[in-house]
């Protein structure tokens, strides 16, 4: 079984997930092709990932880039990629991805699987073989949308592989960003943008500051984007810029989650599903989270995390109250943490997610 996994952007925010869901795949002799385009920093991951892991069956890139909404020699190449590498199988991973996928359906017979992250315009799905929505909140955002089309839904899964607290000194992790072990450190890791709320989480985060004056607190902000200069003038604007900590991307977001004593979802537009929440529970670390679809089906309120409404009014609060739990040592703040480790053990395996595509794949090819 030959598989094409086909990218239309060189960028993705969750691209160690995606590897690592190739990687997997190979436990069922499935071998892998990736068509991508050959700028950004996901295809300079994969290539580093796939010397890493050179002791494993590999998988081989083939640069394809993606002109504007529509690109005939875009659509040939990949027919050719197609006929050439002798796919029995494109998986799509993004929506453009699947709008090619399915017209190359036109020209050779091949099958298409669409994973969607969220929806963008169904139009870009109607000649998949079967779309796989990554949350219950996408597929009902197909449904409504009108797809009539065969639609499920698997949750994106976990390598849990690297990810046990207890390995990792606290300690240590605060001192290489700069900050003590006694100070409190709240973490966001997010594409500086705007649907991230990262303006709310400041002012939030400005009340907190003026209630504990007494206490270290900082701000930990990791991630890159068209908003940082305009966040950095706003911190500067509420007197905060000295307790925020700018980051920029990073790639060790395990000994970063340890780091953090507190972790904020501050998002106020749908998310498909937030790989880096299941990265938050699995390291212990307690979530803040505002109440919106996709988060909500990692974060079950009070009991792995908090569900606040996306307003910084409702974020600042939640955060009080936590600090006073957390300053008063409440030992509720211990059961939400193996809470939420153990929700995400039970429910965002990525041995989960490769069996069930992989059991799509084999159903499409009977």
């Amino acid at each position: 079984m030959r598989i094409l996994h086909l990218l239309n952007e060189g960028e993705l925010s969750w691209q160690k997930t995606f590897a690592d869901f190739v990687y997997g795949l190979c436990n069922y002799n499935v071998e892998n092709v990736i068509g991508m385009p050959d700028n950004g920093y996901t295809y300079d991951f994969l290539n580093d990932y796939k010397i890493r892991l050179a002791d494993k069956p590999a998988f081989n890139i083939i640069p394809i880039q993606f002109k504007g909404f529509f690109d005939p020699f875009s659509y040939f190449k990949l027919v050719n990629i197609i006929r050439n590498q002798k796919i029995d199988i494109v998986h799509s991973q993004l929506s453009r991805a699947a709008l090619y996928a399915g017209m190359a359906k036109k020209l050779i017979k091949v099958k298409v699987v669409s994973s969607a992250q969220k929806v963008s315009s169904i139009k870009y799905f109607l000649n998949s073989d079967v779309v796989v929505a990554c949350s219950k909140s996408v597929e009902k955002d197909f449904i409504k949308k009108g797809f009539s089309g065969n639609i499920t839904q698997i949750y994106n899964g976990i390598n849990f592989e690297n990810y046990f607290p207890k390995k990792i000194n606290k300690d240590r992790a605060k001192s290489r960003i700069g900050i003590s072990s006694e100070t409190f450190s709240i973490g966001i890791v997010a594409r500086l943008s705007p649907m991230k709320g990262h303006r709310l989480l400041f002012e939030s985060f400005r009340k907190i500051k003026d209630d504990y004056k007494d206490k270290a607190i900082v701000l930990v902000v990791v991630g890159d984007g068209e908003l940082e200069s305009e966040l950095r003038q706003h911190a500067k604007n509420l007197k905060i810029e000295k307790d925020i900590i700018f980051l920029g991307r990073r790639d060790d977001l395990v000994e970063l989650l340890c780091s953090f004593d507190l972790y904020i979802s501050s998002s106020i537009e749908k998310e498909g599903l937030p790989t880096i929440l299941i990265e938050a529970l699995l390291m212990e670390v307690p979530v803040i989270a505002t109440d919106i679809a996709g988060t909500n089906e990692i974060i079950i309120n009070n009991k792995t995390g908090f569900l606040v409404n996306p307003d910084s009014e409702s974020i600042y609060r939640s955060m009080k109250e936590f600090l006073n739990k957390f300053f008063n040592k409440d030992e509720s703040i211990i059961k939400i943490k193996e809470e939420g480790r153990k929700h995400v053990i039970e429910n965002f395996s990525l041995d989960k997610m490769v069996k069930s595509y992989y059991e799509i794949y084999k159903s499409l090819l009977r």
